[in-house]
């Protein structure tokens, strides 16, 4: 037992002296490895690529091996872990690790020399490429991105390998090339064309030919680095040139594959193609302009200067004929089922040949537009906006016609003001058939909505009665015959009204004591109930005034008031189902209920003089025998009744405040003058002012005001206004603008001085006097 413990000491002693050893071996050949890879020829230009690359291989593969050995030596140190006492004079593990630290350090000095070799090559052959590539077909993207790697790696190993010529030689080659490389770049610029390569060549001054076929080894020979601001000026510039001529072709090409879209219009007698809409069409040209005007503003526009203008003289012709051409349609359209009309062809037939022609220009422009892609450049071609402008010109010749056409038909039936164009040329363009005026009535009268027209046998029709729109018919007392133009007729039509309103107001002021009241009331025309009313009141108050016992006569007024109130109530209650009747009676109710609070006033105040401000300050009837008419005062004012037929209208509440309304109203139209009734939306103002209009018997027109209101359709609405003789009220007149205002102003200011000077004609037009009636009045809400 002993013995094995001596042999094994034995062993172990022999086994570290030989580690011992190894080590020793080991650490000499790291130094010798080291020695063998800081040689020069490994860092030496002139030495082969293989010959370098096959040491570097060689003495890579020796550190490999060492490194192997490093870390078997290494692995031996458990060997010894029993045996502690035989190794305290080594530590193998701590000298294997340093020893695998040099030989890591070897390692990455074997790569960075591994490296620079690769490198080396890299750019002899990249290089080489390069230099025989085209200015045209150089990747310089490619070019970039590997020169910026290179140097990348030409930095790395700058810090981790000692200064050598053949690094020194790399870095500057590759640092001389990528000084040239914005020029490369710059001249390989895809946008660079013939003027620009000449441009460059005078710049430089040399006798080689540049363009873009160029090979960059006989730029680089050129040596242009002190040129290369001018070249990437050139270049720029190249570039900017190119993207304005990308946005002008971009332009050019959409307008000439561009048609104009039309759809079949069909009339009457013809069908013809028109323009649906330019809405599409003329954004885009707004577009196209405005990208027009950004080229045009920009420095580097000169090699297509000529041709932005040329296509933004095309754009501005292609405008200008659009809208000429769209007006033309516009009037066309508008004139076109106009002249359908024979009657409108016989009584304007040089308009009428007129027109003809113009569809047959029309007709011309269309079939040379029709199904083709440039609709651009056969718009702009020669002829079509001459075309175009002829036939604005004979367009507007026709409508001045129409309008003074119109006009005349006007000035004999003024309420034909109170019509659009469109209304009357429906009634003219038809005015063989009566019946055609029959829609547009209620516009032109109080209350007549329609006409009954006897059509006879033999003869023309006839109107035997005027409708309201309760229902109520009033029979005129002759036939009016419809033989002649519809506006003449019409004006008999009217004068008709007028007299056959005051017969029945005379005969209801002779059966008032001829019948009962309920008979009396059941017998007449709404109208005439209403105002004979009111005239026999006023009677009854006046005679108990000049009486000698004036508190009991009107006190009997007073009964009898509150008699008739009664059998109206009772009469409500006995006939619910006439529309009309009722509408009479309500308004009867309210014109008694009125006149008894007038009565109970004056009793209460004790006044009994029809001079007192108490009694003259309500509206008052006054029939005057003799003349056969009713008037209408107020204060001072004191107007003749107008007879315009209202019908079975309903009649407002009169309140104090409406019967002082009405009183300042009054007053201010006795003095020629206008009113303005004022207060909140919804109030009632433009209401009172039509019931003040009925209470007269006259036709009130509301005019509603808007933005943008034309002067010109004011004036017009005048003209109807001072020859009919009717009552206006201007609702929202606030709304129109300042400047029409003012011309609004001057026209009723002219009006006023006409009235004031009883003119019985006034010039609001220029070239025309219009005949005026005293009794047209403006008012305001």
């Amino acid at each position: 037992m002993k013995l094995s413990i001596v042999n094994k000491d034995t062993a172990l002693t022999k086994f570290r002296d030989n580690l011992e050893a190894c080590i020793s071996g080991l650490r000499v050949d790291v130094s010798n490895l080291k020695a063998k890879i800081r040689t020069p020829l490994l860092l030496c230009a002139g030495t082969q690529v293989s010959t370098a690359m096959e040491m570097i291989q060689t003495l890579s593969g020796e550190a490999a091996s060492l490194t192997n050995k490093a870390k078997a030596y290494s692995s031996y140190q458990d060997c010894f872990s029993d045996s502690q006492s035989h190794m305290h004079s080594i530590n193998v593990e701590e000298i294997t690790q340093i020893v695998l630290s040099e030989i890591s350090d070897i390692e990455c000095d074997l790569t960075l020399r591994k490296k620079l070799w690769e490198a080396q090559e890299e750019w002899r052959q990249a290089s080489s490429e390069w230099r025989n590539c085209s200015l045209q077909s150089i990747d310089v993207e490619s070019v970039q991105k590997n020169v910026s790697k290179l140097m990348h790696i030409i930095s790395v190993l700058e810090k981790g390998l000692p200064k050598s010529d053949m690094l020194t030689h790399l870095k500057q080659v590759v640092t001389e090339f990528k000084q040239e490389l914005p020029i490369i770049i710059a001249l390989g610029n895809p946008c660079l064309k013939p003027r620009h390569w000449e441009a460059l060549q005078e710049t430089i001054g040399k006798s080689v030919t540049l363009d873009k076929n160029c090979k960059v080894e006989n730029l680089l020979a050129l040596k242009m680095f002190q040129y290369e601001n001018e070249i990437n000026d050139m270049s720029t510039s190249a570039t900017n040139e190119a993207a304005l001529e990308k946005m002008l072709f971009k332009i050019i090409d959409f307008w000439n594959i561009t048609p104009l879209h039309l759809v079949l219009h069909h009339t009457e007698i013809y069908s013809i193609f028109i323009i649906p809409s330019i809405d599409d069409i003329s954004a885009q040209l707004e577009e196209s302009q405005v990208i027009l005007a950004t080229i045009k503003g920009s420095p580097h526009i000169g090699p297509i200067k000529d041709l932005v203008n040329e296509w933004d003289q095309n754009l501005t012709l292609f405008s200008y004929t659009l809208e000429e051409w769209m007006n033309c349609q516009r009037n066309w359209l508008y004139l076109e089922p106009i002249f359908h009309s024979s009657e409108i062809r016989r009584q304007l037939p040089a308009e009428t040949e007129l027109f003809s022609q113009v569809i047959s220009m029309w007709k011309k422009i269309m079939s040379k537009i029709q199904n083709k892609q440039n609709a651009l450049q056969i718009t702009t071609s020669a002829g079509v906006l001459e075309i175009l402008q002829n036939c604005n010109i004979h367009l507007e010749h026709i409508k001045k016609s129409l309008e003074d056409y119109l006009e005349v038909k006007r000035l004999i039936f003024p309420r034909f003001y109170f019509l659009s164009n469109a209304e009357l040329l429906d009634i003219l363009a038809d005015s063989r058939n009566p019946e055609s005026v029959q829609p547009h009535l209620v516009k032109c009268f109080g209350n007549v909505k329609q006409l009954l027209i006897w059509k006879q046998d033999i003869g023309p029709p006839a109107v035997k009665m005027l409708i309201s729109a309760e229902g109520e018919g009033l029979v005129l007392p002759k036939k009016i015959r419809v033989r002649s133009a519809v506006e003449q007729w019409l004006v008999n039509v009217e004068k008709s009204m007028f007299d056959v309103l005051k017969k029945f107001l005379s005969q209801g002021i002779e059966d008032w004591n001829c019948r009962t009241f309920s008979q009396w009331v059941l017998s007449h025309p709404g109208q005439v109930v209403l105002t004979v009313s009111q005239i026999m009141f006023y009677n009854d108050c006046i005679k108990s005034f000049v009486s000698s016992y004036s508190r009991e006569k009107l006190e009997k007024v007073h009964a009898g008031l509150i008699c008739h109130l009664e059998e109206v109530a009772e009469l409500v209650v006995l006939d619910t189902s006439n529309s009309r009747t009722k509408a009479v009676l309500g308004a009867l109710l309210t014109l008694y209920v009125h006149c008894r609070d007038i009565v109970i006033n004056l009793l209460l105040k004790n006044i009994f003089n029809a001079e007192d401000f108490e009694w003259t300050r309500h509206l008052q009837y006054k029939w005057n025998e003799k003349q056969k008419l009713c008037y209408v005062s107020q204060g001072n004012a004191s107007f003749s009744y107008g007879y315009e037929y209202l019908g079975c209208t309903s009649r407002l509440v009169i309140t104090p405040l409406t019967d002082r309304c009405w009183l300042t109203l009054m007053e201010a139209l006795h003095l020629n003058l206008g009113g303005c009734p004022a207060g909140p939306a919804g109030t009632g103002k433009t209401e009172t002012v039509k019931d003040l209009a009925k209470s007269l018997g006259k036709h009130c027109v509301v005019f509603n005001c808007f933005e943008d209101l034309d002067y010109k359709i004011v004036r017009k609405f005048f003209f109807g206004l001072v020859q009919s003789g009717a009552w206006s009220c201007f609702d929202e007149f606030n709304l129109i603008d300042l400047e029409v205002l003012s011309v609004i102003a001057s026209q009723i200011l002219t009006i006023k001085a006409a009235k004031d000077n009883y003119s019985a004609r006034y010039l609001l037009n220029v070239f025309m006097p219009f005949e005026l009636k005293s009794d047209a009045h403006l008012l305001f809400s």
